[in-house]
């Protein structure tokens, strides 16, 4: 694998490049095929995995079985870090969403490194820290906003990260979106309907052009 992907990661780039190789010569190549469970909630946390192709979800399911997904998972980010530095099982189950790869870091490599060097604890705990924080921010945005405001949120954020200035990849199912968002399917496709509608938007399938960026940010600052 080229490169430094641990050094493309939120998690593991603000230590030292030597620590980082060190992680490297430790880890291995896991490669995964959509729709593949990498783990459920409640496994035991023996690695970290940074995303180098493809991408996941990260989802918690009520005891009917109704799905929340917490958050998707693209190149260059970690899953699997909380079980690990906190020695908890997984709080979540994960499943990929296309077919891909990443590098494994093991749960043993990342303690003996921490009790050799103690101060990397302390990048990783601000690292940690960071993704937390979003984490609060999308509890807040479901207690908080309806659900128009959640959808132009969502459609914003995947906006600003989009490499082509309006076409953006939703990157989800229209039921994948809805969990994503808490709310039903039907919902969420009267919203997006409304949006195009409007003039808002343009939709097809997964592919959705943001023709009026201004609209969905005065919707969310409302």
């Amino acid at each position: 694998m080229p490169g430094d992907p641990l050094g493309r990661s939120w998690l593991f780039a603000a230590i030292e490049p030597a620590e980082r190789r060190w992680l490297h010569e430790r880890s291995s190549i896991r490669h995964f095929r959509k729709g593949q469970l990498l783990f459920v909630e409640g496994d035991p946390a023996e690695w970290i995995l940074v995303v180098t192709a493809g991408r996941l979800k990260v989802s918690t399911f009520s005891p009917r079985g109704d799905e929340l997904i917490l958050d998707t998972v693209e190149v260059g980010q970690t899953v699997g870090e909380l079980g690990v530095l906190a020695r908890a099982p997984r709080s979540a189950s994960v499943e990929a969403l296309t077919d891909g790869q990443g590098l494994s870091v093991p749960a043993s490599a990342i303690n003996d490194l921490l009790e050799r060097r103690p101060e990397v604890a302390r990048s990783l705990l601000l690292a940690v820290a960071r993704h937390v924080y979003r984490a609060t921010g999308t509890a807040s945005d479901l207690a908080f906003l309806d659900l128009p405001r959640r959808v132009a949120k969502y459609l914003l954020e995947r906006w600003t990260t989009a490499e082509e200035a309006s076409a953006i990849d939703v990157g989800l199912s229209q039921r994948e979106l809805a969990a994503r968002l808490g709310a039903s399917r039907q919902r969420v496709n009267a919203a997006l309907a409304e949006f195009q509608r409007r003039g808002w938007i343009t939709l097809e399938g997964q592919k959705l052009s943001v023709r009026d960026p201004r609209a969905l940010e005065k919707l969310l600052q409302t």
